[in-house]
């Protein structure tokens, strides 16, 4: 409160709850039930040692406002380079990337069989084994394959 803020009639200006005044009491100010800051919108800290390191944090851009900051953002640090036309890059074609069903469908050799498989939606049996015998089989349809026999199998 000021003492120019208009205030109820049962309200009396005390300077120790004026956040302005020089005989501020912040105990008395904090133990003060509906007392408002004189900015609401302002942040607040879980502790000292938080609101600290942020002072810290302000004090080291050397007391610059947000404005001056901006500015010297904005201005370019380094001048560019001025290419001349025969020193630019020249334009490449970029490659398209083939993906696993690019190669399936382009595929050539024994594994065209694999991709026959998949058009035609054919039920196959894949033998699984070791080094020395034979662990398992399993049995579906192939969804995808690649290059080094890796199966994808529905059902």
């Amino acid at each position: 409160l000021k003492p120019t803020d208009k205030v109820d009639e049962n309200t009396v200006y005390d300077p120790a709850l004026d956040f302005f005044s020089d005989k501020f009491d912040p105990l008395k100010a904090l133990n003060t039930p509906g007392l408002q800051p004189p900015v609401v919108a302002a942040r607040t800290f879980d502790n000292l040692s938080l609101y600290e390191s942020k002072q810290k944090s302000a004090d080291s851009n050397g007391g610059k406002t947000k404005r001056q900051e901006k500015a010297k953002e904005t201005e370019p640090a380094m001048p560019e380079r001025r290419w001349l036309p025969h020193q630019l890059l020249v334009p490449g074609k970029k490659k398209k990337r083939k993906d696993v069903l690019t190669r399936m469908a382009n595929i050539t050799g024994p594994l065209k069989i694999l991709n026959k498989c998949i058009e035609e939606k054919l039920l196959v049996k894949v033998w699984t084994r070791n080094a020395s015998e034979v662990r398992g089989y399993c049995t579906g349809y192939v969804t995808a394959f690649d290059k080094h026999w890796n199966l994808a199998l529905k059902e």
